[in-house]
């Protein structure tokens, strides 16, 4: 079903709220800037609800328009506005919390301590000290064992918290005039923050004592009782947060902070339940279904998502939001299509995975290419082969025949690493196996990836166990690997233990590393707090002492997931390089 904008509906999309310079601005609300350092020459200005957008999705939603820098990296925009609100202004990493009026002037430096001035620079400033003390209570709930105290115990620790928060509030009142919008945005902040704490409180008292909390059957209702008729409220990042943890809880039972983050597989149907049965304003409705299919069509592809299309359909009300899944949805089933073929390279009871095939334009059947065998990131949890199309694309017009792989997923098929990692393995042996039908040279194999990706490639070539049974001979080893964003000591975190059936050990390549390792490459950042560098060090210490052969390059002040397009280049640049030295690519 495609969902067709009226002309009315186009006009006003097109109109929007965005003016260009062109216009008349002598009632305009004008916002200047210059980003002195910067890789990217465009900013996002965003109105509307806040989106938990995945940090390595980069995907516009309704109410964001995209600035364009100028060539010295200053920028100029004017809004028309009719009456105060919240904007959020993003460059690469940062971002900027804005609240302006009509006839506001206002100027942004774009530094590592992003700075405000012009009319509305001291509300705005008011409202960067109150975010900061949102994020000091968090970081002082966690280091005094909050969540281990009795009800009336978090209640008294929550009051003194908002007390304090809205001390500071008031004294800015004092000086200050303060919109009713800009005064409830900020009663929603710490209200709702603290709901959130409510919420998770029992579940997570139980985890650390035990012991169950003995708290109402209706306890959960009543901390979200008659909070769900503002949509006004949608311009919180606290009260999203809040929204998402109790539909989560509503679907699955479970309320633990941070869950939506991952979200697994089985509770794609569940959610989108609990939210066509909330008792809520349809804004907020169509919000909760608009973010929920956009991510799950990010995280886990189209295909577990056909049979709740038509139900979105009928149950959202949102023009703009309709047609935007919709074409999300529509060009998820198209860019299946890029890829020269898709065979089934392993099959676990019920489970088929992937092997998604890119030939080059002058491949010939009896070819004997170098292949490019990419693994997606996703935390071992997410992801789909179409993660890796980029990069399989880019080498295929270089000359190798580039395939992406699908692997069992810990949120999807319910496995763990170790089950990602045998699934790697065996698809470096099918590339072996089925090498003169693919018309790979079975020599000329490199295993690359990104994130959790790049620690299934590296781990094809350091593991010598979690071989799948077999009888060829072959190697499940390649004979080159490209790494990036990778994590190599697995023993740091009680995480990978769960992981990994309680022995982290086993799935650590820095522990299992030997001599003899094929040929590799690794990209690092230090601003990595996914995957630290310090990790990274290590493993390369290690790489020394053993006297392996390898290149890397660690990038200053970036982060896992290389938000920079000047060190995305290097990188491209090197890989292109190192490839070419080995004779996988031609001059």
């Amino acid at each position: 079903m495609n969902i067709k904008f009226t002309a009315l509906f186009a006009g006003l999309f097109l109109m929007g709220i965005l003016q260009c310079a062109a216009q008349d601005t002598s009632h305009a609300t004008v916002i200047t800037g210059k980003v002195n350092i910067y890789w990217s020459n465009t900013l996002k200005l965003s109105s509307g609800p806040v989106t938990l957008t995945d940090a390595w999705i980069d995907r516009l939603n309704p109410g964001d328009s995209i600035i364009k820098l100028d060539d010295d990296g200053s920028f100029v925009i004017n809004l028309s506005l009719q009456k105060p609100d919240f904007y959020r202004l993003s460059h690469e990493s940062n971002e900027v919390e804005l609240f302006l009026s009509p006839t506001d002037s206002i100027h942004i430096d774009f530094t590592a301590e992003t700075m405000v001035t012009g009319s509305s620079a001291a509300v705005n400033q008011h409202l960067k000290i109150l975010r900061g003390i949102i994020n000091t209570n968090r970081k002082y709930i966690n280091s005094i064992n909050f969540f281990n105290q009795s009800p009336d115990e978090v209640d008294t620790v929550l009051d003194s918290l908002q007390s304090a928060y809205l001390k500071v509030h008031q004294k800015f009142k004092e000086t200050h005039p303060v919109d009713g919008a800009f005064e409830q945005k900020v009663l929603n902040d710490i209200t709702y923050r603290n709901k959130l704490y409510k919420l998770v409180h029992p579940p997570i008292y139980k985890q650390k004592t035990g012991k169950r909390l003995p708290v109402p059957e209706t306890y959960y209702q009543d901390v979200a009782q008659g909070h769900f008729d503002n949509p006004e409220r949608l311009k919180s990042l606290d009260y999203i947060l809040f929204l998402e943890e109790y539909v989560i809880g509503q679907s699955t039972g479970e309320y633990q902070f941070d869950v939506y983050w991952e979200a697994p597989i089985e509770r794609i149907h569940p959610k989108y339940d609990a939210i066509q049965k909330l008792n809520a304003h349809q804004e907020i409705k169509d919000y909760l279904f608009h973010q929920h299919l956009n991510k799950s069509i990010d995280n886990y592809g189209v295909g577990y998502l056909a049979d709740l299309m038509p139900r979105f359909w009928e149950d959202c009300k949102n023009p703009e939001m309709l047609q935007q899944v919709e074409d999300r949805f529509q060009a998820g089933v198209e860019r299946r299509k890029a890829s020269s073929e898709i065979r089934i390279y392993k099959r676990i009871g019920n489970v088929e995975l992937e092997a998604h095939i890119f030939y080059p334009e002058d491949f010939r059947p009896g070819d004997s290419r170098p292949a490019y065998l990419f693994f997606h990131g996703g935390g071992w949890a997410i992801g789909i082969p179409e993660w890796g199309y980029k990069n399989c694309e880019r080498y295929s017009a270089k000359g190798m025949v580039a395939i992406s792989f699908e692997y069992r997923l810990i949120d999807i098929h319910k496995s763990n690493i170790l089950d990602c990692i045998r699934d790697a393995k065996s698809a470096i042996l099918w590339t072996r196996k089925e090498a003169e039908s693919l018309g790979i040279d079975p020599n000329k194999l490199v295993a690359a990836g990104f994130s959790a990706g790049g620690h299934l490639a590296a781990g094809t070539a350091i593991f010598d166990d979690f071989e799948e049974k077999d009888t060829s001979g072959l190697s499940s080893k390649p004979n080159a690997i490209v790494v990036h964003s990778a994590s190599y000591n697995t023993t740091k975190s009680e995480w990978f233990s769960k992981k990994s059936n309680g022995n982290p050990e086993s799935i650590s390549t820095f522990h299992q590393l030997d001599k003899g390792l094929a040929p590799g490459i690794f990209f690092h950042g230090t601003d990595d707090h996914l995957a630290p560098i310090s990790e990274f060090t290590e493993f390369r210490d290690k790489m020394d002492s053993l006297g392996n052969s390898y290149e890397y390059k660690i990038f200053e002040n970036v982060g896992h997931f290389f938000n920079n397009q000047a060190a995305k280049q290097e990188v491209r640049e090197m890989t292109d390089a190192f490839l070419l030295k080995l004779g996988y690519l031609q001059p």
